[in-house]
């Protein structure tokens, strides 16, 4: 592995690094659910908010309402704050949308081209998943509105969004793209940026659940955190460090997503994330 990469990467788990998390997803969460959304529904009129435009001119949005914020039929599943990244190439192409399985094929894909760049990457998800590379932003921020049936956009305006966004290190991003300089014709910039956004998506949908309908505790394990080190054991599994039997324990125990232990995530990093 790449020395300067693994100190601009290396950090201990602690009990501080998940208070900290807890204060920024909390501030995301009521700053993506504070959107307004008057006016919009989904598969009617929905609004793109651009995020972000990468060196390479890709562009990262979030569209909102999401699919499961009318739901009408189930109140237990009614997500008004659901939302979907979006990624446009500089060709004006858009990227498919991602599942988490999308992403768990992209990690084997790139286990086949380079085998150790996993350690790595499953390091700078556990980062992500800390809110480690992340800066508190005021800015404006661009959005249109789209006629769905007809695409067609209809308005455009902007608006001001306080919140926490990620930043992760130059350095690290140009170490990586030197491995692999794209994931899917996509910038590594662009494809974690979109992933940081789906994962911000998962925090509002278990919040609104457990908080605002089931009138309980919000957990710091759902969402964000559980979906990412998901994504640590499948790069575990990759590397021939579990079994199969081992991750589909893992993700039957947990109901869907197959949160490492802390050793495990040591193993899965190479030691860059450390007990």
């Amino acid at each position: 592995m790449n020395s300067n990469l693994v100190r601009l990467l290396s950090i201990g788990i602690n009990s501080s690094v998940a208070r900290k998390a807890r204060i920024k997803r909390l501030y995301n969460i009521e700053a993506l659910s504070g959107l307004n959304r008057v006016g919009l529904e989904f598969g009617i009129i929905e609004r793109r908010l651009l995020i972000h435009t990468s060196s390479n001119g890709e562009k990262i949005y979030i569209q909102y309402p999401g699919k499961e914020s009318n739901n009408t039929t189930n109140n237990d599943k009614l997500r008004p704050w659901d939302f979907r990244p979006r990624l446009l190439l500089a060709t004006g192409e858009q990227m498919k949308d991602l599942s988490f399985g999308d992403i768990w094929d992209d990690l084997a894909t790139l286990h086949d081209l380079d085998n150790t760049i996993l350690s790595e990457l499953a390091a700078v998800f556990y980062r992500m998943a800390a809110t480690i590379d992340t800066n508190l932003v005021k800015k404006e921020y661009s959005y249109e509105d789209i006629d769905i049936k007809n695409k067609e956009v209809v308005n455009t305006g902007a608006i001001t969004l306080e919140w926490y966004d990620y930043s992760i290190n130059d350095e690290i991003i140009n170490a990586i793209e030197a491995k692999i300089p794209t994931i899917r014709n996509v910038s590594l910039f662009g494809y974690l940026i979109y992933n940081y956004l789906l994962v911000q998506n998962e925090d509002c949908k278990y919040y609104y659940r457990d908080v605002i309908i089931r009138k309980g505790e919000w957990r710091l394990g759902q969402g964000l955190n559980n979906t990412l080190l998901s994504h640590i054991s499948v790069i575990e599994f990759l590397k021939n460090e579990i079994t199969f039997s081992e991750i589909m324990t893992r993700f039957q125990r947990g109901m869907g997503v197959a949160k490492p232990t802390n050793e495990h995530i040591e193993i899965a990093t190479g030691g860059i994330v450390f007990k």
